[in-house]
């Protein structure tokens, strides 16, 4: 059966998902709070609270995952 937009609206991110998530964060030397950020972004998206095609929502995202990353900083500082 295909899922109906509704449930898919309010379905919360997959658990295999979220652990695939904190691996390839942890695999780049980042806190567990920046793979805490991606997740609740990618709920918040589910359940219809942030947009995707909206910039400012997706630049507040990346401003806030960059402010909690640790290993580009320096890089960053840059631009």
């Amino acid at each position: 059966k295909q899922a109906k937009l509704k449930d898919i609206v309010n379905m919360k991110i997959d658990e295999q998902l979220q652990m695939t998530i904190f691996e390839i964060v942890e695999k780049h030397g980042e806190s567990p709070k920046v793979a805490n950020k991606i997740i609740a972004w990618i709920e918040s998206i589910a359940e219809g609270n942030e947009n995707v095609f909206d910039e400012n929502s997706y630049k507040k995202f990346l401003e806030l995952i960059y402010d909690n990353m640790e290993s580009n900083k320096d890089d960053l500082n840059e631009y």
